[in-house]
């Protein structure tokens, strides 16, 4: 369907206008309604600079370094999002100046504790003699707008130029034309194919001819890891040594340009990259035009004009006079003035003498160095990502030439867009989508080898979004993590594909007030459980990426992660699209009672987030919420069936009281014999999980749900009072408990859901084929009413679920219930409980008495019930003493020493006698847990010591304010505010370093020139 030029270039315009807008007022609401602490918070901003080193480096530009200015600190600066390139306004911390008086410059390198950011000469309008406090904070970019304005306003005007027949072309007003007829490409030619990287595959190689022989357009379909970058680097090195053309490679991002650089070096083509030094990677860098410029003919004069620029600047800082400096500034000027004069005549050999010039699409303007080149000087146009990129954008490099190459993915994601308006009307729609649409597969020829991913991990993606279309290379086919040097096997390096499921786990989802975004306390502890698992098998923090679709929760993630391994990346989805990694964990976060996904239903987003991973992939979700979204649905159970699947519960085991479901009850309800000894058993080892961590259980009048979810614990407890006691222990644990399918809770040990349907178990008594919990009671049921059956055998092939629910309802019945054999082998048998009257020999086998509630009980499940009661004992114990504690707090101090006694009593009294091993097992739990009151939050890994009271405390209740040792921390402060300060020396500045140590290697030499001189006198003598 052809388009209007005039209509598309209005409509652009007015929808760029939007997204200008909306990017302004954002960056406008965070600097007016935002306090700049906030703003370093958010990791937009740094406060307290001061200047560590001046040098004119980068090619003539002004390189000023920064770092923290803060006496006592380690010198590491506050987290924060500033990366080379980012676009940076400096301006004093305290300072009212306008936006537009803040000296701004480029982000050139980061590290831990300083940050180097490259200045124009607009930075010479501040004085530097003081060394701070400065501050530095991420500036909106509007160069990018007003080029891409000004290429729609000369597509408006076009009539005659080299790309006059290629936008009608790409607009369809005119048909494309007829294949060209290229011998060494044209199928059964007298001359043979000969292509300059022989690895290729037959689809790289179907797409490098089929770009080179067509007249106009040409669109290369490259899904994740098919290698279309490879691809794009054939195409261009053909195009120059074979066809004599000159090119000009774009691509919407800097690290795009730079990785065709790179692999263009390695084929031996003479390149020139465009743009800004601190913007390109140290392995292009003598590439770049500014780098070619330095060592080109007349380096020697450029080289003094640039010595008298520093000269001049250096003379600037030790002026008094204002005067002084006004002249001294003047004369800057006009050296940058000589300078540019005599490199606008090098850049134009430069330019023209290279067989590709490579420019992100933006820098291709008119206004940058390009406007040193005839309009008609080059042949070929190749944008590389061209569907992360706006149409508008590539109309810039798309005038320069008749002919064009567009590369990309259109099923990934599309490029970022601000305003949903301007997105909803059609901005985010990308020229390679739009031709594709126009075109048909005519124009498009698919990449189909990836060069990537395990199989598994690729099939979903290709069945999904590429008709089944990619295949996995032999290299790469089967490849896992344990194939890695130094790597262990382990569950986790063994599989490709792990599933972590938090449904039923009450792992939700938390909203912040002032934020769309969204974050996941419990998922984030999952991912960083299953981080360190990796790396305990010996994979390295940089094989491995942890990815999620919110900011917040990459804020989460990397709070527990980052400080620990600086290496291990954390980004969002957005963000670390074109990358990839050996490993890669991502949490969905979204896990809600309504079901919602949000953007997560954007297909092309999780098609990116899955494509990354190499060799292992793990998705941490609740798959309840995000199977109502049906692409969604389709990956939990595509992974459920090819991958394994854990429940969050093996993640979650400090503050979860049972393997698969997070509740308890009341002693008279439910015995969690199935729950104790061998069900604890962590996977893979012997290590038996403490009874004594069973949960504190309350009596309340009525049943309710408590969401732990916010402090990370990822718990519910259900409480209950005596009155309900003969309530449907059934339609509690149905409505309440885990929602895991049968499949899911099969693979929770391990299995695969396949091989587990096939199993068939021997010892089974009245079988039924569908193990729901409304069944397995329907049976349980039966087999009491049967006189003449004594035992029920329940099969192997029950999931945990199922098993808990056996139990649960036999001990409802009052019926004895034991589980047999270990792993798969495990199986229930329920039996009916026989009494004194009908055989008193068997009485004492059958029933026994609790010594703590005096119950008959069945024997086999005494031992849970006396630990249940001894817990339920406890607890009231505990809610005794904290009463106690609160009532001698309020009292006056006469009246202490009475309650003490009478604690003492009570704690003697209720207290049963103990061995040493429980107790010992109770005080090392209490090591393990927050030493504020009621909170069971596990301090193995992240806990705070007070210095104030040695308790030590999670990452809730660790300020003393809120544990109780206020007072005591303010008197702390005071103390230490009143010590006299050592302070520490100041560091030397580089510089003045090396001229201590030349002066000091100057008089060592002079003293021993002087001892020579004395000992030849007293020789001559």
């Amino acid at each position: 369907m052809a388009v209007d030029v005039s209509q598309f270039v209005v409509k652009t315009i007015s929808l760029l206008s939007l997204e200008r807008e909306a990017e302004i007022e954002e960056t406008k609401s965070l600097q007016e309604n935002v306090s700049p602490k906030e703003l370093q918070r958010r990791g937009v901003c740094l406060l307290k600079l001061r200047i560590r080193s001046r040098r004119t480096g980068l090619y003539g530009r002004l390189l000023l370094t920064f770092e923290i200015n803060k006496p006592g600190s380690d010198g590491k600066l506050p987290t924060h999002s500033l990366t080379p390139g980012d676009i940076v306004g400096l301006s004093w911390l305290n300072s009212n100046q306008a936006a537009s008086d803040i000296a701004s410059g480029i982000v050139s390198r980061v590290s831990q504790t300083v940050v180097t950011v490259a200045f124009d000469e607009t930075a010479d309008n501040l004085s530097f003699d003081d060394d701070g406090p400065f501050k530095l904070i991420k500036l909106a970019n509007d160069v990018t707008h007003k080029r891409i304005k000004s290429a729609l306003d000369t597509l408006t005007k076009y009539r005659e130029g080299p790309a006059a027949h290629l936008i009608d072309v790409l607009f369809g007003n005119v048909p494309p034309g007829p294949p060209l007829q290229i011998r060494p490409f044209t199928e059964g030619g007298e001359t043979p194919c000969i292509f300059f990287n022989q690895s290729l595959d037959d689809s790289q190689r179907q797409a490098v001819r089929f770009a080179l022989c067509q007249r106009e357009v040409a669109i290369v379909h490259g899904p994740p890891g098919t290698g279309k970058t490879t691809t794009v680097v054939e195409i261009i090195t053909q195009a120059v040594k074979n066809l004599n053309m000159k090119v000009l490679a774009c691509a919407p991002s800097n690290v795009a340009v730079d990785n065709m650089v790179e692999k263009l070096i390695k084929g031996k083509v003479k390149v020139v990259r465009i743009g800004h030094p601190a913007r390109l990677l140290s392995v292009v860098q003598d590439h770049s035009l500014d780098a070619l410029l330095s060592t080109s003919e007349g380096t020697a004069i450029v080289r003094d004009v640039r010595k008298d620029i520093d000269d001049t600047l250096s003379k600037v800082r030790k002026s008094r006079s204002q005067s002084e400096k006004k002249h001294l500034k003047q004369e800057i000027k006009s050296l940058r003035g000589e300078l540019k004069q005599r490199e606008d005549k090098a850049v134009t050999e430069i330019l023209t003498s290279a067989d590709v010039v490579l420019a992100t699409n933006t820098s291709a303007s008119s206004d940058g160095p390009l406007k040193l080149v005839k309009q008609d000087h080059f042949d070929l146009v190749v944008i590389d990502e061209a569907a992360q990129s706006l149409e508008a954008g590539c109309w810039i490099p798309l005038l320069r030439a008749s002919r064009c190459v567009l590369a990309g993915d259109h099923l990934q994601l599309p490029p970022t867009i601000l305003s949903k308006k301007a997105a909803k009307q059609g901005l985010d729609v990308t020229l390679m989508e739009r031709l594709i649409k126009m075109l048909g597969d005519g124009a498009v020829r698919m990449l189909t080898t990836q060069y990537r991913m395990n199989e598994a991990i690729m099939k979903w993606s290709s069945e999904k979004l590429y008709d089944g279309r990619l295949n996995a290379d032999s290299s790469v086919n089967s490849h896992l993590l344990k194939d890695l040097p130094g790597v262990q096997e382990t569950d986790e390096t063994s599989i490709p594909l792990l599933l972590i499921d938090t449904a039923g786990c009450d792992v939700r989802e938390k909203e912040v007030e002032d934020e769309v975004s969204k974050g996941n306390e419990g998922e984030a502890d999952i991912v960083a459980a299953h981080v360190m698992a990796l790396m305990t098998a010996g994979l390295q923090p940089n094989d491995i990426a942890v990815i999620a679709p919110y900011n917040l929760q990459v804020e989460l993630l990397r709070l527990r992660l980052s400080s620990k391994y600086p290496a291990l990346e954390i980004k969002s989805v957005d963000g670390f699209q074109g990358r990839e990694k050996e490993a890669v964990v991502i949490s969905l976060v979204r896990s809600n009672k309504k079901g919602e996904v949000g953007f997560l239903a954007e297909r092309r987003r999780i098609n990116v987030a899955i494509t990354r991973a190499r060799r292992h992939l793990a998705v941490v979700a609740d798959s309840e919420t995000v199977n109502h979204d049906n692409f969604l649905k389709s990956l939990m159970e595509y992974m459920s069936s090819e991958g394994e699947v854990r429940s969050a519960h093996e993640y979650l085991q400090d503050s979860l009281p049972t393997s698969v479901n997070c509740y308890t009850y009341e002693q008279d309800e439910v015995s969690m014999s199935e729950m104790t000894g061998n069900e604890w058993k962590k996977k893979g080892t012997g290590e038996t999980r403490p009874d004594s961590e069973e949960r504190d259980v309350k009596g309340e009048k009525n049943l309710k749900s408590k969401d732990n979810s916010e402090s990370g614990e990822g718990t519910r407890k259900l409480e209950f009072s005596g009155a309900e006691e003969k309530k449907d222990v059934s339609s509690v644990v149905s409505d309440k408990a885990s929602n895991l399918t049968e499949e899911n809770n099969e693979q929770i040990s391990g299995k695969n859901v396949k091989k587990m349907k096939q199993e068939k178990s021997k010892n089974i008594s009245n079988a039924v084929t569908d193990y729901s919990r409304e069944n397995v009671e329907k049976e349980i049921v039966a087999f009491t009413q049967d006189a003449t059956k004594k035992e029920l055998i329940f099969p192997k092939s029950l999931s945990s679920q199922q098993r808990f629910d056996v139990h649960s309802i036999a001990e409802k019945l009052s019926l004895c219930h034991e589980s047999h054999g270990e792993g798969k082998e495990r199986y229930i048998v329920v039996r009916k409980v026989i009494s004194a009257s009908k055989d008193d020999e068997d009485d004492s086998d059958l029933l026994s008495t609790c010594s703590f509630c005096k119950k008959r009980v069945p024997a086999c499940n005494l031992q849970l019930h006396s630990l249940r009661c001894d817990q339920m004992q406890r607890s009231k114990l505990a809610e005794t003493n904290r009463a106690e504690r609160n009532q001698e707090m309020s009292a006056p101090p006469s009246a202490k020493p009475q309650k003490t006694k009478l604690k003492t009593k009570s704690l003697s009294a209720l207290q049963p006698e103990e061995d040493f091993d429980k107790l010992l097992a109770s005080f090392t739990k209490l090591d393990t847990q927050c030493g504020f009151d009621g909170c069971k939050k596990s301090i193995r890994t992240l806990g705070q010591l007070c210095k104030c009271c040695d308790g030590t405390f999670c990452l809730s209740h660790h300020i003393p304010e809120v544990h109780g040792c206020g007072e005591a921390a303010k008197l702390r402060a005071r103390q230490q505010a009143s010590k006299p300060k050592a302070g520490k020396p100041k560091a030397l500045d580089v510089t003045r370093k090396a001229q201590l140590q030349r002066k000091l290697d100057k008089r060592l030499d002079d003293m021993s020139e002087q001892r020579k001189s004395k000992r030849k006198g007293k020789d001559n003598k």
